[in-house]
Formats: C-alpha cells, structure tokens, sequence
C-alpha cells in the first residue's frame, strides 16, 4: 500500500521535472471519486501521458481548486496544497509546497510525525 503512495508521489515529481526540462506545463488532477489521478503534458495540445488508478489507497480529498494543480516550466506549482491519502490502517497528506514544488509525505495516524521525502 505504502508503494503505490511513493509511486504517486514519484509520478508528481517526474512532472515536475519533466516541466522544468521541456519547458512546458504539466497538469496534476486528482478525482476522489475512483481514486485516481491523471498528468497531462500541456504544450500547444493536452496530452494524457499518466491514467492511474490506485487500487489500495483511497484520494479522500484535496485542497486545490478543481483538484488540480499546473507545474509551470519553472517548476513551480500553480498553488500550494495537500492531498489526503487513506489506506486501510493509514492516513497520509502529501503536501505540494507552494514555491518550490516540493512534494512531501506524512504520516498522520498510526505512527504519526513520519515525514517521508
């Protein structure tokens, strides 16, 4: 279970370098419902490059409007957030830092303060 939430948030980092490097957008969307999220590649077209479905975690919700966010070719996000991450035992936020882009992972029930970067 803790895999599929480091290969999220790997998947989000991917993004974001893969925005600083091409010199392009990419977008972050998240849907509680399903639990899955989508990146797509924002150039002169919109291209899906990332469709996962998480089978053991549930997305509870997030805080970004839409729930989504852009990285722009910088590599800075287009706000700031976190997105609320529950397992069978566990619950996570996964926090999108505001300037900088940097995604980190928190374990916020069990054994709780556990940063995971």
């Amino acid at each position: 279970m803790k895999n599929e939430i480091k290969k999220m948030k790997n998947d989000i980092l991917k993004a974001r370098n893969s925005a600083i490097i091409e010199g392009i957008s990419y977008r972050v969307v998240f849907k509680t419902k399903g639990s899955t999220y989508k990146i797509y590649m924002v150039d002169e077209k919109i291209k899906c490059i990332k469709n996962v479905k998480m089978k053991h975690i549930r997305i509870d919700g997030t805080n970004f409007l839409k729930d989504e966010f852009y990285y722009r070719a910088s590599g800075a996000p287009s706000k700031g957030g976190r997105i609320k991450l529950v397992s069978q035992n566990d619950t996570y936020d996964m926090t999108i830092q505001v300037a900088t882009g940097r995604v980190m992972l928190t374990k916020v029930t069990g054994k709780k303060g556990d940063v995971y970067e």
